[in-house]
């Protein structure tokens, strides 16, 4: 189930041509998955009017947790 949330911290991911790439700060929604899916979360932010949505491993999920990247709305 899709979370809103904030990004107050860096993040960042590498797109298709193996650059990485920060997520602008603002609004986002995240979805957790279960430990048994291939990513840990998903993530969907708009920047410039374009939706844009990465995932994210369990070594990814478990920085920005811990690193307080995210505000999640309750």
């Amino acid at each position: 189930m899709k979370k809103s949330a904030r990004i107050r911290n860096t993040v960042s991911y590498v797109n298709e041509k193996n650059q990485r790439i920060n997520v602008p700060l603002g609004p986002c929604e995240i979805e957790e998955y279960p430990s048994s899916s291939k990513i840990a979360a998903r993530i969907w932010w708009t920047d410039k009017d374009v939706e844009n949505m990465t995932d994210l491993s369990d070594a990814e999920w478990a920085h920005y947790k811990s690193t307080k990247a995210f505000v999640i709305d309750d």
